[in-house]
């Protein structure tokens, strides 16, 4: 499976794996933690049995300029993940 993910600043991310922490204190779902897992947020995932034909693809993605991310809404797929839907404002 591949991923396409995108990671935040330093601040932002500080600011998240403190709430990381706090929600694992509060819940006992320690599952970012134990597995290292910084916060990020999952863009696209995919399965290919050829992935030289990614590379094409991938390189679109240079084309993506900065941008303003809000949060839209926060849900979870049950029993470890909880996400939040991003809404992204090209600058």
């Amino acid at each position: 499976m591949y991923l396409i993910s995108a990671y935040f600043d330093e601040h932002v991310t500080k600011g998240l794996q403190r709430l990381i922490d706090n929600i694992a204190k509060e819940t006992g779902n320690t599952y970012m933690i134990e597995n290292n897992i910084p916060p990020h947020l999952t863009i696209s995932s995919f399965e290919t049995r050829k992935p030289d034909n990614l590379k094409e693809e991938f390189m679109k993605l240079n084309k993506i300029g900065a941008g303003e991310i809000n949060i839209f809404s926060i849900g979870q797929f049950l029993p470890y993940v909880m996400y939040a839907t991003p809404v992204w404002t090209n600058i």
